[in-house]
């Protein structure tokens, strides 16, 4: 974990990015499933906010070094420091860990898809922002997708960009391996029963709900190299990481790695998830309780009711929907308990 944030330092500064013994802001309350990550400022800026903040989610066996210049491949640049020079404030980026250190392996993505939906809130609850935005890398980006359709979080998704993620499978992995000590593989094996929950009936759910100023709806974009042996994770099916429905973009000349580093890449897809917003105003949160009404564009689906706001806990078939998600949490046990009826598989 140290080793993220000194290169954060090395790299970032000036303006104290970060502080070489904190990951996130002493103030920012990380949820028990969060592993670790880093992102934020120093200072709580909710009046600050003037685009909705970036969630960074990396590969497996990876931590947040790789959004600050780590292991690019063939490629070079820092992820974070191109949203920073396109305007980005650190208060609106934040980077998630779904490892304790660097080469430890993801054994379920399933089970860690509440380590982002928690994250999710927490963000929007520390900035005051109406919704966030995604970008995830590899496997990172199939738990990404699943997360947003487990919990059913189109409303608090504007946007997501997939880099080189495995939606329809790596030939890199099989069941052999999955038997054999790689569990991941039980997930990204192609054909596997987790990926086909992922991808049906729809790859690219939107989940719209209306508001005063129209519908919201989540959009996508996926990058990949596109060419039969020229993604290691891809040699016979360059095509997996592409989503119908998405903005679909190929660069043929970069590895896996390559792909999130480099700036060519990053011209495509800061632009995608640079979306402005506007701060925070407790006057539009007559609850109080950090989050602003659906009146004014804010997440809350109930603001007369400080019980109700975007991770609050469900209570499983009373007819409310105190999460805000738009479902009523089922009291029945299982991975698919959040998820609405019409996507529930048969």
């Amino acid at each position: 974990m140290r080793i993220g944030i000194i290169l954060a330092v090395a790299c970032l500064t000036p303006g104290a990015l970060f502080s070489s013994e904190q990951v996130f802001p002493l103030d920012f309350v990380q949820p028990q499933q969060v592993i670790g990550g880093s992102g934020g400022s120093e200072i709580r800026e909710r009046g600050t906010l003037r685009h909705l903040p970036v969630i960074f989610v990396a590969d497996n066996q990876r931590i947040h070094s790789d959004w600050l210049g780590a292991n690019c491949g063939n490629a070079e640049g820092s992820v974070y420091r191109a949203f920073i020079d396109q305007g980005f404030t650190p208060f609106e980026l934040w980077m998630l860990d779904l490892v304790p250190a660097e080469g430890h392996q993801l054994t379920s993505l399933e089970l860690r898809t509440d380590n982002l939906k928690e994250m999710i809130f927490a963000v929007l609850q520390y900035t005051g922002a109406n919704q966030v935005n995604i970008l995830a890398h590899g496997a990172g980006a199939v738990l990404a997708h699943a997360t947003l359709i487990k919990y059913n979080l189109f409303y608090a998704v504007h946007s997501a960009a997939y880099i080189a993620g495995p939606f329809h499978g790596t030939y890199a992995c099989s069941y052999e391996q999955c038997i054999e000590g790689l569990p991941l593989c039980c997930n990204l094996t192609p054909g596997s029963d987790f990926l086909q929950d992922v991808l049906v009936p729809d790859e690219t759910p939107h989940g719209p709900r209306q508001t005063p100023e129209g519908p919201w709806t989540t959009r996508y974009l996926t990058v990949r190299n596109g060419r039969h042996f020229g993604d290691t994770w891809f040699p016979r099916n360059p095509e997996s990481p592409s989503l119908d429905g998405a903005v679909n973009l190929a660069f043929g000349h970069l590895s896996h790695d390559g792909l999130r580093c480099s700036p060519e890449v990053q011209a495509g897809v800061i632009p995608f998830l640079t979306v402005k917003t506007t701060p925070y105003e407790a006057r539009h949160d007559r609850d109080g309780d950090g989050f602003q009404g659906r009146h004014w564009g804010g997440p809350d689906c109930d603001d007369d009711d400080g019980t109700a706001y975007p991770g609050a806990a469900d209570i499983c078939g009373d007819g409310l929907d105190q999460d805000c998600n738009a479902v009523d949490i089922s009291c029945l046990p299982g991975k698919d308990r959040d998820v609405p009826k019409q996507r529930r598989p048969v």
